[in-house]
C-alpha cells in the first residue's frame, strides 16, 4: 500500500494514490493472499519495489543501484520477476525512442544525460547487483553454479499442472484457454474498482497513443503512463499463453493488481474533472476521492466478509459465489478455509477424536493447536484415511470428489453435519461417523496395510 502510494504520486497526484491505496486495499483475493506464509504477496511487494526504483533511476544514477539490488531480492523471492526486466525494457525502449524522435538524436549533448545513459546504468546494475544479490542469498547456488541455475530454471519451465475447475471444464494438462486470466479477473475483481480502473486503464492508453502520435508534450508524463500500461498488462499476458499453469488462479497475476489500483486513482481524477470541471482543484480533489470512496464500500464490505476465504469470492458480474457455482467455477482451494469448521470441531468431536482433514496438513493442524484455535487432544489420521477416523472435514473442489465418495463409503451417509457457508454456498463440510464399528488406526507393531474401499459392516 505504501508503494502503491509513492507510486500514485510520481504518476499523476495525491488524489491518485490515495484512491490506488484503497483500491488495492479491498480486493478481498488480493488481501486473503497477504494473509498466507507464501511467496504471492512478497512478490507482489517485490514487483513494485523494482518499479519504484526503476521509475526514480530513470531519471537519477545514483537510484540505479537500489534498482539492481531490488531486483536481485525479487529473484530470492518468487520467479515471476524473471518477466519483469523484460517488461521495463520496453518501457526504456519506448523513453528512449520518444527522446531519438524528439532530438534527432539517440544521446543527449555532452553536459546532460540522456534517457539511453540512465538505462545503461540500470541494465548494468539489474545484471550486474541483481545476479549477485540472487547468487548470494542461495548458498545451494555456490558450487556448481551454472548447472544448478538450469535445474531451477527446468524446474519452473516444466512445472506441475494441478487441476483447474474453470467454467464447468475440468482442466488438468494444456492447453489452457487464452481467456482465464481476463474472465477471471473480471468477476472477482470488485466492480467499484472494476470500474474506476477501467476507465484509468482507457484515459491512459489514449493518453499513451497521443504521445505515440505527437511526443511533444510533457515527454515525463507520457513515459509513466506506458510503464503503467505495460506492468498492468505483461501479467495478464503471459498467464493468457496457453502452456503456463493456470492452478493457482487470480495468484499468479497478482502483481497486475497495484497498476489496475493505480488505474482506479487515475480514472477518479478524470470522472471528478468531468464532473466538476467548473471548481477549483483542492475541492474538486475532495469530492474525486469521496466519489471514489463511496464506490469502494462494497469492495470494502466484501474484503472485510470474505477475509480468509478469499478464492470464494466473486462479484456481481457472475452473481456472487451461488452464480460461480452455477457456472462451473471454483470455491477453493488448497486447504485454507479449515479455519472455518475448527469451532465446529472444537465444539462437536469427543475427547481424543480421530478427524480427516482433507486437504489441510499436518504441519497446518500442528499449527491450529499451537495458536490455540483447535483443541490439542484432537488428532490427525493422515491423507486417504477416512475409514480410520471419526470425524472427517471435506473441502468442496471438484477434483477431489472421490476423496469425500470415502468418506461416504466409510460413514455410510453422505450427508453432513455442519460445514461452512458463504451467501447460502457450501465451502466446508463436517462429516460425522454414526455410531458403529469402525476400524482401528495402526499402530507401530501393526503392519501398515491400504485401508479398504468400503468399510462399513
Amino acid at each position: 500500500l505504501w508503494l502503491a502510494w509513492l507510486l500514485g504520486v510520481m504518476i499523476q497526484g495525491r488524489v491518485t494514490g490515495l484512491v490506488a491505496v484503497l483500491a488495492l486495499a479491498f480486493m478481498p483475493r488480493v488481501f486473503f493472499h497477504s494473509q498466507l506464509a507464501c511467496f504471492d504477496g512478497p512478490v507482489n511487494f517485490m514487483w513494485l519495489l523494482v518499479c519504484y526504483t526503476f521509475l526514480r533511476a530513470a531519471r537519477s544514477r545514483r537510484w540505479a543501484v537500489l534498482c539492481g539490488v531490488s531486483l536481485g531480492l525479487g529473484f530470492a523471492t518468487k520467479l515471476n520477476i524473471f518477466f519483469l526486466p523484460f517488461a521495463l525494457l520496453g518501457v526504456a525502449l519506448w523513453d528512449t525512442w520518444r527522446f531519438k524522435r524528439e532530438t534527432g538524436a539517440w544521446r543527449a549533448p555532452d553536459e546532460e544525460l540522456g534517457p539511453l545513459t540512465y538505462y545503461t546504468w540500470i541494465a548494468g546494475s539489474m545484471i550486474g547487483l541483481g545476479f549477485l544479490v540472487f547468487w548470494a542469498h542461495w548458498p545451494w547456488l555456490y558450487y556448481d553454479t551454472v548447472p544448478r541455475l538450469r535445474e531451477y530454471v527446468a524446474f519452473h519451465a516444466r512445472h506441475v499442472h494441478y487441476p483447474v475447475d474453470y467454467l464447468g471444464h475440468l482442466y488438468y494438462r494444456p492447453p489452457f484457454p487464452v481467456h482465464f486470466p481476463f474472465v477471471m479477473s473480471l468477476i472477482t475483481i470488485p466492480i467499484g474498482v472494476l470500474v474506476l480502473g477501467g476507465v484509468g486503464a482507457w484515459v491512459t492508453a489514449r493518453r499513451v497513443w497521443e504521445d505515440f502520435q505527437s511526443p511533444e508534450d510533457a515527454p515525463d508524463r507520457r513515459t509513466v503512463d506506458f510503464f503503467l500500461l505495460v506492468n498492468l498488462t505483461v501479467p495478464l499476458l503471459i498467464i493468457a499463453m496457453p502452456y503456463t499453469p493456470i492452478f493457482g488462479g487470480t495468484k499468479h497475476w497478482i502483481t497486475a493488481m497495484p497498476f489496475l489500483a493505480l488505474c482506479a486513482g487515475v480514472g477518479a481524477e478524470r470522472i471528478g474533472l468531468g464532473l466538476w470541471s467548473e471548481l477549483e482543484k483542492t475541492p474538486r480533489a475532495l469530492r474525486s476521492v469521496g466519489l471514489a470512496v463511496a464506490m469502494l464500500v462494497p469492495a470494502a464490505w466484501a474484503t472485510f466478509e470474505y477475509g480468509p476465504h478469499g478464492p470464494a469470492y466473486f462479484n456481481a458480474v457472475i452473481g456472487g459465489p451461488p452464480g460461480a457455482a452455477d457456472a462451473g467455477m471454483p470455491r477453493n482451494f488448497w486447504g485454507y478455509s479449515t479455519v472455518g469448521v475448527l469451532d465446529s470441531v472444537n465444539e462437536k468431536a469427543e475427547k481424543r477424536a480421530y478427524i480427516f482433514w482433507h486437504k489441510a496438513t499436518r504441519g497446518a493442524i500442528d499449527a491450529y493447536k499451537r495458536d490455540q484455535v483447535l483443541r490439542k487432544d484432537v488428532r490427525y489420521t493422515g491423507d486417504w484415511t477416512a475409514a480410520y477416523s471419526d470425524w472427517a472435514v471435506y473441502h468442496d473442489q471438484r477434483e477431489k470428489l472421490p476423496e469425500e465418495l470415502d468418506v461416504w463409503r466409510a460413514y455410510g451417509t453422505d450427508w453432513p453435519v455442519d460445514g461452512y457457508f458463504i451467501d447460502g454456498l457450501q465451502i466446508m463440510a463436517l462429516y460425522q461417523r454414526p455410531p458403529q464399528e469402525k476400524l482401528s488406526m495402526p499402530t507401530k507393531a501393526e503392519p501398515k496395510e491400504a485401508p479398504p474401499t468400503d468399510s462399513r459392516p
